[in-house]
């Protein structure tokens, strides 16, 4: 799944590469009587890693800072098993959570800026800052 859309990888009988299809461009589907053709040593969540890039590197520790109804949701839909949430002063909650450090948190991230900043990992603070400010700098241009 990417940005709300499901696709199927697969090996076509013409291609020695995988491919990735919409499922929503999908009308009809046949079942056909060869088997099925696989690639050696083929890995999935490798290929998912390295050729949608969707995850970046190791899982991250996050921690950040949300207000609203973002502590709410929280509770009720732990974002990873190890999520922890603290009451801070003026309204807000400090999460704790292992993430993947991936695309998607990023886009996520952004969706929740007006309510939420991330304090750790350092490096996704300042990736989120300088990509939020860019964002500014083409509304008020």
């Amino acid at each position: 799944m990417r940005d709300q859309l499901t696709y199927l990888v697969a090996l076509p009988s013409d291609a020695d590469e995988p491919r990735q299809y919409a499922m929503h461009r999908f009308v009809a589907a046949t079942l056909q009587n060869e088997p099925a053709r696989t690639l050696p040593g083929f890995d999935l969540a490798r290929y998912a890693d390295e050729s949608l890039g969707i995850v970046i590197g190791q899982p991250i520790q996050l921690e950040l800072h949300a207000r609203g109804f973002l502590p709410g949701y929280f509770r009720e839909g732990p974002i990873a098993a190890d999520q922890t949430l603290e009451p801070l002063a003026n309204g807000w909650t400090r999460l704790r959570s292992t993430v993947p450090n991936s695309r998607q948190l990023r886009s996520w991230l952004q969706s929740i800026a007006d309510d939420t900043f991330v304090v750790q990992p350092a490096a996704l603070r300042e990736e989120m800052a300088r990509a939020l400010g860019a964002a500014v700098g083409l509304y008020t241009e």
